[in-house]
């Protein structure tokens, strides 16, 4: 038996949630100035965020070790990333996420599946205070895992109780891919459910997945869904709507979306946009 949608077709893990690069952290609390040098060659910004990150190391900051992976994981210099992350798997569970997802996809180590699963299910399961952001994208994962068979031999069963795990009743600060996959999951014959998958898509869209919208290219429908999901406090779509209405050309509204954001997401915007 197959499902017909398109998220069995690739594995594809869900990102560590998070607000803002390390480079743009670094700036907003004041451990890297943005000097004219550093804005015009990213890589003498990069170099610069490194140095800072390793001397924050050297005098016992405990963030220091992770960012300075998160800092060549964004910057695909996974080899380096591998190794800052697997110093720190038992220290940090963000560290341990990130090697999850690296061993899932083979970035800067032999691909392996099933290593990668067994860290996410650690990951999903811990009681450490610093893992509670990552659980429902970790579970989300796992679901993916089992839908595909990826790591493990394949189960819809466990999939599904995964994916509910993550999607933890449609909790805004939750998976939202968990949301929209259920949506996707009832919705097949061999799971037929009218009503959880109309509630899991009505979550997911409210939650601002333009997945369960059905749009691609439908700017008004992507717009409303943006809208709900930012009254329901996602940052993410508060920040698709300024950039949408940068372009329309509506202040009132920008500023609206823009109270609604921290300070960091402010400046990242700002920036981008050349905004005041």
């Amino acid at each position: 038996m197959e499902l017909s949608y398109s998220v069995e077709k690739g594995l594809k893990p869900e990102p560590m949630p998070k607000e803002n690069s390390v480079v743009d952290l670094l700036v907003s609390e004041g451990m890297l100035e943005l000097t004219p040098k550093l804005i015009k060659s990213e890589a003498a910004l990069v170099e610069q965020a490194e140095q800072v990150l390793k001397q924050m190391a050297d005098q016992g900051d405990q963030l220091a070790p992770f960012r300075l992976g998160q800092l060549f994981f964004e910057e695909r210099l996974y080899d380096s990333a591998f190794v800052e992350f697997n110093r720190m798997r038992e220290k940090d569970p963000q560290a341990k996420y990130q090697l999850a997802v690296m061993y899932y996809d083979g970035m800067g180590v032999n691909q392996n599946q099933g290593l990668a699963l067994k860290l996410m299910k650690e990951v999903a399961c811990s009681e450490d205070p610093r893992a509670k952001h990552l659980v429902h994208s970790a579970c989300f994962n796992i679901g993916m895992a089992f839908l595909q068979g990826a790591g493990t031999p394949q189960s819809y069963t466990d999939a599904e109780k995964w994916f509910l795990l993550g999607a933890d009743d449609g909790n805004p600060s939750a998976s939202v891919k968990a949301q929209t996959t259920l949506g996707l999951f009832y919705s097949q014959n061999d799971f037929l459910d009218h009503k959880k998958a109309f509630f899991w898509h009505n979550e997911a869209c409210g939650n601002g997945s333009l997945e369960s919208q059905g749009v691609k290219k439908n700017v008004d429908a992507a717009y409303e869904c943006w809208r709900e999901a930012a009254e329901r406090g996602s940052v993410h779509a508060m920040g698709c709507l300024v950039m949408v209405q940068k372009r329309q050309e509506k202040p009132e509204s920008i500023i609206q979306w823009q109270c609604g954001m921290t300070p960091t997401w402010r400046l990242t915007f700002r920036k981008t946009f050349n905004m005041a």
